[in-house]
């Protein structure tokens, strides 16, 4: 309604600059600078007519053309999101950088480079967002806005003619080339394409070390190395055997050697996504078992032989009964801090080889190497427990290492701001431009701002 009320209006106003210029023709008043408004209110009035009637004509085009060169608005929103997710998940991995870089000390990097950067895509975000904001306005309201058009455009003596001419001009335009925006942007874009993120490198995911009873195993080490044996992270399970790990931090999503550092010895596998067991696209659980270790307490713990069997017969905080199976002379090992006493039983058939100390960042062990025939019986009472924390092993996280490799050539940095500012901000600048100067002179044969042009269609003159 509202809408045919404007229309309606503009009409007569039309009616009313028509008239207006017959009443000067015929006033008996000889002044030539007055009486030469009359041909044109005149000619504008039946023009204005006549671009009024033409409304529901000028929304067929615009559905029209638009079909002919395959303008699509869906594609156009498709577009918009994927580059303003683009813009934010280089953001993010910016934000993580800094962070990365402040832990390594190294923040006065963060400052002079990674800060600037992270600013100018929030401009270019800022900007992207408000354009797209903008041409979405523009198509919702374009009957409206044309309307308002043709009301102006209608009113006598040309005092707002151009300014309905080049609102309706705009609205035609950009309701039909807008959402080809995206195609004049591939088409002109060099091929300098790169991402600063880390989707496709790193993954967040939560870590479970057990052993071969599937019980935790808490302040374990783990180091992931790629194939040529470089560190690319470091991590420590918690008192309960677990870590998780978000994308500050990160495990990679490619396959590399994971070895399980647990006191005297190294447990590695090789290990990829596919042994990841994943939740969704970014988060996983990575599983490790320890194959031969029993977990007694805190840093606690026997090493059985390789393909044994064992058995529980009693367990609780500070007295472990088990029983080991292996067929043969084996050597199984009993494993605990200096600073715990170990009350040790074992079965007849089961001698003391040797004992020695071993030293493992802050925790010193006493490492007991029982030789045994097919199986033992062995008894542990531990007399006093001693809490001691986690390891003094260093963490490494996987995003310190691949800032290290981004760091370590800056057009891996400047290159992806320079391929968004030319995506998100030249590209449309320049195609809004090319729309503009398109919507004034379609403004002009509308009559917005050349006379002789209403007059040619009015009078063939």
């Amino acid at each position: 309604m509202y809408i045919n009320d404007l229309i309606i209006i503009a009409y007569y106003l039309s009616v009313l600059g028509y008239y207006l210029g017959v009443l000067i023709y015929m006033v008996p008043i000889p002044f030539y600078g007055l009486k030469k408004w009359a041909p044109q209110l005149m000619i504008d009035g039946v023009f204005s007519a006549i671009l009024i009637f033409s409304y529901t004509l000028i929304m067929n085009i615009i559905k029209y053309f638009s079909s002919i060169i395959g303008a699509d608005w869906n594609a156009f929103y498709l577009w918009s999101i994927k580059e303003i997710g683009m813009i934010a998940g280089t953001m993010t991995s910016l934000r993580l950088m800094g962070s990365a870089l402040a832990s390594m000390n190294l923040k006065f990097i963060s400052s002079s480079l990674i800060s600037p950067l992270i600013s100018s895509l929030t401009y270019l975000l800022i900007f992207f967002i408000t354009l797209v904001t903008l041409l979405t306005a523009l198509r919702m309201y374009a009957p409206v806005l044309i309307a308002i058009g043709l009301l102006l455009h209608a009113v006598p003596f040309r005092l707002s003619r151009s300014a309905g001419a080049m609102i309706i001009a705009t609205v035609i335009v950009f309701t039909i080339a807008a959402p080809l925006m995206p195609v004049f942007i591939n088409s002109i874009t060099p091929s300098l394409y790169q991402q600063i993120e880390y989707g496709g490198e790193i993954v967040s995911s939560k870590i479970v070390i057990e052993d071969v009873l599937g019980r935790n195993v808490p302040y374990a080490v783990i180091e992931i190395h790629d194939r040529e044996g470089a560190l690319l992270a470091r991590y420590i399970t918690s008192n309960n055997g677990e870590i998780i790990l978000g994308p500050d931090k990160g495990i990679p999503n490619t396959t590399a050697y994971w070895s399980i550092i647990y006191g005297p010895y190294n447990y590695t596998v090789e290990i990829g996504p596919k042994q990841y067991r994943w939740f969704n696209e970014t988060y996983c659980l990575v599983k490790l078992k320890l194959p031969d270790v029993v977990v007694l307490s805190e840093y606690s713990f026997v090493k059985l032989p390789t393909y044994s069997y064992v058995r529980i017969y009693h367990f609780n905080s500070s007295v472990i009964t088990i029983n080991v199976s292996k067929h043969g002379v084996s050597d199984l090992f009993i494993v605990y801090p200096k600073n715990i006493n170990a009350n040790i039983t074992v079965s007849s058939n089961a001698t003391l080889y040797k004992e020695y100390s071993y030293g493992w960042y802050n925790v010193s062990f006493i490492v007991r190497d029982y030789r045994f025939s097919n199986d033992i019986t062995i008894s542990i009472h531990f007399s006093n427990q001693v809490t001691m924390g986690p390891p003094s092993a260093t963490e490494y996280p996987y995003i310190n290492y691949l800032v290290r490799q981004k760091i370590s050539s800056p057009s891996t940095l400047i290159i992806p701001i320079t391929q968004f500012i030319y995506s998100v901000f030249i590209g449309p600048m320049v195609y809004v431009a090319i729309l503009l100067s398109s919507s004034y002179a379609l403004a002009r044969l509308l009559g917005g701002a050349e006379p002789r042009i209403a007059r040619l269609i009015i009078t063939g003159i």
